[in-house]
């Protein structure tokens, strides 16, 4: 640890806060006196996460994410926000919880970096590869991520970038969504779909056909994205890596079929409707054969083999690419594979949206999203 770096008022208690200098991996974290012991953990588009100790939480281990890209284009800082104004507004068991959101810069002059602090999780579930899961290990894990996008929907917000280093568990299987920095609200002003929305989202593995073929989306994305997810855990390979968008395409119909013609009505660019349309129709591959019984962990027996079905049976209505036939979100929490773990109130979460999207157009420049950012964290208190 170098020496102190600042001391000065931070939050609307104005509680005073000292800040330490740490390298971590040859970058610099400037952190309160309460996190100690800094070691990185990871590094993404947006910045870099360490884990640290936090001396006002009886040294409990924390996940702090350093953005270091905030301010250097518009649309990095309108991403900022998104996520830092969502973070500190969800509230639900499967969402990271935010936990301090904080800034050593003294003034707005000179504010250039923003920290996050969330939990801290045992592992995401990209590193899970290794392990055969079993039945309730996979239902147990599909439940929450089904749990926790109803939340979003709920909100109006789509997080549009689930894959499985976005999702996070501990060693009791329970399981946290995180990275809203693609998160979007879906609704507009009256609360009504917004149909007006970026193709360059969801990593391209988990990207559902209605954003591939630029077709108008909805929340129905992030169920798309779960079904590819819990095939992944059950093969533990991607189970459509495609090498670019149009090889994502055919990917997709190997896998799931060729979509009947009247789906192509959707497609509006007319170069890429053409390509579809003069490409070989495919047939769906058998699941059967795909996720075969001895893909699962557990026993063999008549129990084990219906768990097979039913799995099968979920990931198939989650993967049906008119996203118009695609199972809700509702249909999915109920349906039979899940039914151990069924609560009816995952059905009505409390929550504080929906958030229209036009909150999120009340910047336009750097420094209009600074500005909002800046009063996102002095208006924060941080749980102690």
């Amino acid at each position: 640890m170098a020496g102190k770096i600042i001391t000065h008022a931070q939050y609307n208690t104005n509680r005073v806060e000292e800040y330490y200098k740490h390298i971590v991996n040859k970058e610099e974290f400037i952190l309160p006196r309460r996190y100690q012991k800094p070691k990185r953990i990871g590094i993404g588009a947006q910045g870099t996460v360490c884990s640290a100790y936090d001396l006002s939480r009886n040294n409990e281990k924390v996940a702090i994410k350093k953005l270091t890209k905030a301010f250097s284009k518009n649309h990095d800082a309108k991403r900022a926000y998104r996520e830092i104004f969502l973070m500190k507004r969800m509230k639900h068991p499967s969402i990271i919880n935010l936990l301090n959101l904080f800034t050593p810069c003294q003034t707005i002059d000179n504010f250039n970096h923003i920290y996050v602090t969330m939990e801290c999780l045992d592992a995401n579930l990209n590193q899970l590869k290794s392990m055969l899961l079993d039945h309730p290990r996979i239902q147990f894990i599909g439940y929450q991520m089904l749990s926790a996008v109803n939340y979003l929907h709920k909100c109006g917000v789509a997080h549009r970038d689930l894959k499985p280093s976005n999702i996070v568990i501990n060693s009791h299987c329970v399981i946290k969504l995180l990275d809203f920095g693609l998160a979007r609200s879906m609704l507009d002003l009256d609360h009504k779909p917004n149909p007006i929305l970026t193709p360059y989202v969801v990593t391209r593995y988990y990207r559902a056909p209605e954003i591939i073929l630029s077709i108008p989306y909805g929340v129905e994305v992030d169920l798309w994205s779960v079904g590819c997810i819990l095939a992944e855990l059950i093969t533990k390979h991607p189970l459509m890596p495609g090498e670019n968008l149009v090889d994502q395409w055919d990917k997709v119909c190997d896998i799931v079929g060729t979509p009947p013609l009247k789906f192509f009505d959707k497609v509006l660019a007319e170069d890429v409707k053409c390509y579809c349309l003069h490409r070989p129709r495919k047939a769906a591959i058998n699941f059967n054969e795909k996720f075969p019984d001895q893909l699962f962990g557990g026993d063999p027996g008549i129990e084990h083999e219906h768990n097979c079905h039913l799995a099968r049976h979920i990931i198939s209505k989650l993967l049906i690419i008119d996203p118009a036939d695609r199972i809700s979100v509702e249909e999915a929490l109920q349906h039979e594979y899940f039914s151990f773990f069924f609560d009816p109130s995952s059905l009505t979460p409390d929550y504080t949206g929906p958030f229209p999207e036009a909150r999120f157009e009340t910047g336009g420049t750097i420094e209009d999203w600074k500005y909002l950012i800046w009063e996102e964290i002095h208006s924060f208190v941080p749980e102690d």
